[in-house]
């Protein structure tokens, strides 16, 4: 039995532009044995897409839909000895609320069998996080923005066991890796299917229609300046170039 939460980016979601967190969840078997859940992204809530974003405090509106959800589906499961893996998965904003999760779930002694994000921000969210993985996780992939340069946008790093965690360096902005921008997805394509074979590896159910493939066109590659992006509220910020020390590109990245 397969416990899924997956956690979108600000504003993001049910109410936003879908990144790679909507997209995973979409590629994943809905059923009886693998329950999921989509946690819109903080700001979606609030009612204020711009007032999620100032005041970084729907995080616990998000933490505790999130909660409930869990407690009410994983109090029902079976308890005959069918093994329950918890996944969980989030970008940006949503990434943090993850690993927030993980560590509640960590006090609770519930085990998390793959924790997949992509570029972990605080953004004046005002969640505290630890660098460490919680104890509880067994494996966890983290997707890294290479050139992301807004000074709100800086990674929070995922550290631990390399047996257990592993950080990935991808080119392109901030959003290039979580998967917003709607004229070019290959970076983004080739995050999704990383972190997608971590999960597979742990027993995530994929469709059978589900195709990843983590090869990469180099030539058909756009990458972005924060695109947009660059001209809103958070581009007016100082640009500060990421602390990236001994993190590996990904292999199909060679020269871009």
């Amino acid at each position: 039995m397969n416990v899924c939460l997956f956690f979108e980016g600000t504003g993001r979601g049910v109410a936003g532009k879908m990144t790679n967190v909507t997209r995973l969840r979409d590629l994943c078997v809905d059923d009886t044995r693998q329950k999921l859940h989509l946690e819109a992204g903080p700001g979606t809530h609030f009612g204020s897409y711009l007032a999620g974003k100032i005041a970084g405090v729907d995080w616990r509106t998000t933490f505790r839909s999130a909660r409930r959800w869990f407690e009410a589906n994983y109090e029902t499961l079976p308890k005959d000895g069918i093994a329950t893996a918890v996944f969980l998965f989030g970008f940006s904003r949503g990434a943090l609320i993850a690993r927030h999760f993980a560590a509640w779930l960590d006090k609770l002694g519930v085990a998390v069998a793959y924790l997949g994000l992509w570029d972990t921000v605080d953004a004046a969210v005002g969640l505290d996080v630890a660098a460490d993985l919680p104890r509880n996780v067994r494996r966890a992939r983290h997707a890294v923005s290479r050139d992301e340069t807004r000074k709100f946008f800086q990674y929070v790093p995922l550290k631990g066991d390399k047996a257990k965690v592993v950080e990935m360096l991808f080119p392109g902005s901030h959003s290039d890796v979580g998967g917003l921008y709607d004229d070019n997805h290959l970076v983004a394509d080739l995050a999704l299917a990383w972190i997608a074979a971590g999960a597979k590896r742990e027993g995530l159910r994929f469709r059978r229609t589900a195709r990843l493939s983590q090869k990469l066109d180099a030539t058909a590659v756009v990458l972005h300046d924060a695109h947009g992006e660059s001209s809103n509220l958070w581009g007016a910020f100082d640009r500060v170039r990421r602390n990236l020390p001994r993190i590996r590109l990904h292999f199909a990245c060679k020269g871009l």
